[in-house]
């Protein structure tokens, strides 16, 4: 095996979707990521402040590198409304 292929997979923001940088969704896809439905799901919860769930997610998607995180996040707290009505 290479190197590069040893390696696990980490996530960009760019790869994540577009949808989590963008603020306009691109299909209803968006409400099906994995992603959102952890963040509602730790919402409903209450299992903590959702300004501090980038290291949680981070936890639950080894996939994910802080900055993807944090961009899901952000994308999420500033769309929650939107994407639950999907």
């Amino acid at each position: 095996m290479t190197t590069a292929t040893k390696n696990t997979k980490k996530t960009d923001a760019k790869q994540v979707g577009k949808e989590a940088g963008n603020k306009e969704p691109k299909s209803k896809k968006e409400s099906s990521t994995p992603y959102f439905a952890f963040l509602f799901q730790l919402q409903k919860n209450s299992q903590c402040n959702m300004f501090g769930a980038a290291p949680i997610l981070m936890a639950k998607f080894p996939d994910l590198d802080q900055t993807s995180a944090e961009s899901i996040l952000l994308y999420w707290l500033e769309n929650n409304d939107r994407i639950a009505k999907k």
